[in-house]
């Protein structure tokens, strides 16, 4: 079995590659992109191992609708991406190839985004993911699959970016908590996150630290 996962492009950006992110410290040092979205590349840390993993991020190559191979898209989208996303989807769904799609606009909005898409995982799909994969490999997927609570941030995996060109990417990231206090009226993080600050051990913050990407172009 193979996933292709989709990094998508935000639903204000063109259709041409060659206009995305064209910043003037990214064209001159020779990156594609600023940084990646964390989402897809820890989603994919816990894709069971059998299973054969390739990665896209629609900034820096083509998205290659007329794969062949691919047993699932996985998409995962903001509600600033998730436009394009049901565009994405619908070009692989013509094509026969079922899409699942999970983040923040999934999470709040799971009625809307069946409209669009074969399968749904809300939440932090850490611990759901593996399940969900399982049960779509038997046949028995559930059209949409709630996570339940939160994952135990220790438990959390270290990003895949083996499955990612990181040398294309002026910066990387490693996140430290998740969930937010603060309840500001224009962010999502306590809706799907919690309302506290939640801690990844030290040793794991320090894996994440060692397990970055090399230096690109530089």
């Amino acid at each position: 079995m193979k996933i292709l996962f989709v990094q998508t492009r935000k639903n204000s950006d063109p259709a041409d590659r060659e206009m995305y992110e064209m910043d003037f410290m990214n064209e001159v040092l020779g990156f594609g992109r600023s940084l990646l979205d964390l989402g897809l590349v820890t989603v994919a840390a816990c894709t069971p191992e059998h299973v054969t993993v390739e990665m896209v991020d629609e900034y820096v190559d083509a998205i290659p609708y007329d794969t062949t191979d691919a047993d699932l898209v996985a998409l995962s989208a903001k509600t600033s991406c998730v436009t394009h996303a049901y565009e994405v989807a619908k070009e692989f769904r013509d094509r026969g190839v079922p899409v699942v799609l999970g983040g923040i606009h999934a999470s709040l909005r799971p009625d809307e985004a069946l409209e669009h898409v074969d399968y749904v995982v809300t939440g932090e799909a850490e611990s759901t993911w593996p399940k969900f994969v399982e049960a779509f490999e038997k046949g028995e997927a559930p059209r949409r699959m709630d996570s339940k609570g939160f994952p135990p941030m220790a438990e959390i995996p270290v990003p895949s970016w083996k499955h990612m060109p990181s040398e294309a990417y002026l910066f990387h990231q490693i996140q430290t908590t998740r969930g937010c206090p603060f309840m500001c009226r224009f962010c999502s993080v306590p809706d799907i996150s919690g309302n506290s600050f939640r801690f990844k051990p030290v040793e794991n913050v320090v894996a994440e630290i060692r397990a970055l990407p090399s230096a690109g172009p530089l």
